[in-house]
């Protein structure tokens, strides 16, 4: 293994094997550098035009021993210094890591910063990175602790990867962004990808672990549009996959890859209201998103359909917050949430094409504030589950067409029936033509006038209401429909009371902040609410149980509750952080659900498209 040193003051006839003797260019670099060598880059600035570009030319292996990096000296004490930012000044050149067609290895970038990246030619692929798809070898490429500021679109044309482009034609390849910031600004109004994936990879994209088996990770990285930008329209694309937007013809085959947005923060100036553009469109192939413990605020979060090539995709999406004016899920997507916030805007939440699979647990549903927007599954012909979640402030739920089934257990519907725009809707559930299941479920604040379900359908549906609590139980129909109703029960007073009600359990993310290193959790409180904590207790003796929480609203109430037994704790009547401490002796060591239960007050028959249900804050849940 050598060690290289570069600097802005070096000369490429140094060897450059030491501080005091650095080489000067990439170029030259490239030649020098060998598997599992270190480069160290000075502080300063390196115009591309002068220093040039690296594009490796000899391979390594694809292990952590054998990879090529290349490391920016911020702290300036390798080389004995100031401190500075190790700055890569891009203006006039693309491609500024440019992988050649027979090149095959890992290469890390860390520390860097990549300036003055504007694009002025049409059809261009690839801003920072370029990997091309004559390339038939695994190729690794990680961006670790990069910043791109900036990065923009000046061609007054469509381009593909303003960040990068990578044809994945091997398996093994791999692109990995880490602790990065991505700031995108414009002045066009074309839109632009930030990637460009496209991909002749045919093997299963949804097996082996979410550690090893992703083609792309971005992990811990912000990508935020600029305050000084001017964003026409709803302008950047987050993916383009397989698909080369400025043509008109596809121009990979059908790949395959699997992606994973882990601690991911996509978020807007602070002047709008969503990121201006699209997560994903111009899909084409079998594609799988981990998204995690991510906070995405973006106008379109949809998959895409075009020329009747369907998009084969899997969302899998956990812990995370997702904001966006509306959602379209179509063609042979299965999507999953879990324990995360999905908050719509005067949109709606679609998935009314062939084939679609959506399961959601223990998560909230909740409109933007001032819109009733839908939740649509008509027209698809597959499955809608939905397990221990809160919805608020939607519209309807139009669950129509043949072939359809959904389910709905121990769901809370809060402040749902309004009207969207100058249309109308007066039902909560429209049901026709399938199998429908409502049970252990929960519907408050139903307008006056509104039902709880019209439905369209003939002796063939199969439509059940099984232990439902509601405020406005009227449900409607076409002659010759069949619902059956079980332990249905009308309420005109304020539930209040935790017993025995059919109440999801429900813990997401925390909203207003980046979702990064230890999280709070929010307990929506839609009238009523409660969220479970996992504590591990010692039998035998008092255990104290510590956590911090913050109320949203006055008045009202706020429990702890474990195995149906109360404990005693004084919740301050503020909307100010408290903290909390319980004592509960358990008989045996093991696993413990600490419940939270809250009241709000708030009256559960007059609806509002304003109204944002209340929540407890959770923070920092400790034993000792």
């Amino acid at each position: 293994m050598a060690i290289y040193y570069l600097s802005t003051t070096g000369n490429d006839g140094n060897p450059g094997v030491s501080p005091s003797q650095p080489i000067k260019t990439f170029n030259r670099l490239s030649q020098l550098m060998q598997a599992g060598d270190i480069a160290y880059i000075a502080p300063g600035t390196y115009p591309v035009s002068v220093h040039g570009k690296f594009s490796p030319i000899n391979t390594t292996p694809i292990t952590d021993a054998g990879q090529m990096q290349i490391i920016g000296d911020t702290t300036g004490q390798i080389f004995g210094v100031s401190a500075g930012d190790v700055v890569i000044d891009c203006t006039g050149n693309y491609n500024i890591v440019n992988i050649s067609n027979v090149w095959t290895g890992r290469l890390v970038l860390k520390g860097l910063k990549f300036t003055n990246l504007s694009i002025t030619a049409q059809s261009q692929q690839g801003g920072i990175l370029f990997v091309p798809s004559s390339n038939p070898n695994a190729v690794q490429i990680y961006f670790d602790s990069c910043v791109f500021p900036s990065l923009q679109n000046s061609a007054s044309a469509n381009i593909d990867g303003l960040l990068g482009y990578f044809y994945f034609s091997n398996s093994n390849s791999q692109f990995v962004i880490k602790g990065c910031t991505i700031g995108l600004g414009t002045t066009t109004a074309y839109n632009t990808p930030l990637f460009t994936l496209s991909s002749g990879i045919t093997n299963n994209v949804d097996t082996g672990t979410s550690a090893t088996n992703h083609h792309v990770k971005i992990i811990n990285t912000t990508i935020y549009q600029e305050e000084g930008a001017t964003l026409p329209g709803y302008y950047h694309r987050i993916f383009n996959i397989g698909y080369n937007y400025y043509g008109a013809s596809y121009v990979s085959s059908i790949g395959q890859l699997r992606i994973l947005l882990k601690g991911v923060t996509i978020r807007p100036k602070s002047t709008d209201i969503y990121f201006k553009g699209s997560f994903t469109e111009f899909a084409y192939g079998a594609i799988a998103f981990d998204i995690e413990d991510s906070n995405i605020n973006i106008y379109n979060i949809n998959s895409w359909v075009r020329n009747n090539t369907s998009l084969a995709m899997v969302i899998n999406v956990r812990r995370s917050v997702l904001k966006a004016n509306s959602y379209g899920f179509l063609a042979f997507t299965s999507l999953n949430i879990q324990f995360s916030k999905i908050v719509v805007g005067s949109g709606s939440f679609s998935c009314n094409n062939t084939a679609i699979s959506v399961t959601v647990e223990k998560s909230f549903f909740v409109n933007q504030s001032g819109a009733s927007p839908d939740i649509n599954t008509a027209g698809s012909y597959g499955t809608f589950v939905a397990l221990d979640t809160v919805f608020s402030g939607f519209r309807h739920f139009d669950c129509g067409n043949p072939s359809k089934n959904a389910t709905f257990k121990r769901c809370l519907f809060v402040n749902c029936g309004g009207v969207q725009g100058t249309g109308a809707a007066d039902y909560l559930f429209y049901s026709t033509h399938f199998t429908t299941i409502i049970t252990d479920c929960i519907a408050l604040k139903l307008p006056s006038g509104y039902t709880l379900m019209y439905v369209a359908g003939t002796s063939t549906d199969n439509t059940l209401l099984h232990n439902i609590i509601t405020n406005n139980n009227n449900i409607t129909g076409t002659s010759g429909y069949i619902i059956s109703q079980l332990n249905v029960q009308t309420i005109s007073s304020n539930l209040q009371e935790r017993t025995n009600l059919p109440l999801p359990d429900v813990v997401v993310p925390e909203m207003d902040n980046p979702i990064t290193g230890t999280k709070s959790a929010l307990i929506p409180v839609a009238c009523i609410g409660r969220g479970r904590f996992r504590v591990l207790l010692e039998g035998g003796r008092s255990n104290s149980i510590n956590l911090t929480i913050q109320k949203s609203w006055t008045g009202g109430k706020v429990e702890f509750w474990i195995e149906n037994t109360k404990l005693n704790a004084t919740v301050n009547d503020n909307t100010a952080a408290q903290n909390i401490t319980l004592t509960y002796t358990p008989p045996k060591t093991g696993i413990y659900e600490l419940e939270i239960f809250g009241y709000d007050g708030v009256s559960q028959t007059t609806f509002t498209n304003s109204y944002q249900p209340n929540y407890i804050k959770v923070d920092a849940v400790s034993v000792v």
